[in-house]
């Protein structure tokens, strides 16, 4: 499979663990703590209760049985204000970019097409500021992969989370860093592709499935 190299830069930005991070902003006092949020089940975990290995789905018993009580904060979703935040974070990044699509209430992509040059930055440099002001202004944790098409910028945004950067510019690097992502890593390749494809993949991960691209 031989990539083809476009000349537009775009930047996904993901969010970490979001409503959780929302929570965080809005008190501080909860930022060493495990913090949940919950609706029947666990919808939003922060990396300190994920430690203890709660994660989206959990049931509420189980994150209970984790979890050391002090250290445990069950919130309720708060959708208008996550919605605020999200809007806040979308409204800066059309600030530093060409335009912004959104992909959910947590993550979108930045057309970030000849920005970092316009701004005397590396794609690199350019991306790391991205993520510090978004954090400081806004006070939300992302990852953000940078690559050429928005596909492949959704993938590498993976790779390093949480507060992760990982850029992407031709064929070699995309390889380095995310070859070994497992193929279904790849983003809108539902179970059902994945089961058709699982005996022609080597390696079940992104390398392999390039070579049989």
């Amino acid at each position: 499979m031989e990539f083809n190299v476009s000349k537009q830069l775009f930047a996904h930005i993901d969010c970490d663990c979001f409503y959780a991070s929302c929570e965080v902003m809005r008190d501080p006092k909860l930022r060493d703590k495990c913090v949940c949020v919950w609706w029947d089940i666990i919808i939003t975990s922060n990396y300190n209760a994920r430690k203890y290995g709660v994660k989206v789905g959990t049931p509420i018993w189980e994150a209970e049985k984790l979890i050391p009580k002090k250290d445990f904060v069950l919130l309720p979703p708060d959708m208008s204000y996550y919605g605020q935040m999200s809007d806040r974070m979308h409204q800066f990044l059309s600030h530093w970019s060409n335009g912004v699509e959104r992909f959910s209430i947590d993550e979108s992509w930045a057309d970030i097409t000849g920005v970092p040059l316009y701004k005397w930055m590396d794609n690199h440099h350019f991306a790391l500021f991205l993520q510090e002001q978004i954090f400081k202004k806004i006070g939300i944790p992302v990852s953000i992969g940078v690559s050429n098409t928005r596909l492949r910028a959704k993938i590498l945004s993976e790779i390093h989370k949480p507060m992760g950067v990982c850029i992407w510019t031709d064929a070699d690097s995309f390889i380095c860093n995310a070859g070994k992502l497992e193929f279904g890593d790849i983003p809108f390749i539902g179970p059902a592709s994945q089961e058709k494809l699982k005996y022609t993949v080597k390696g079940w991960n992104i390398s392999g499935f390039i070579d049989v691209w």
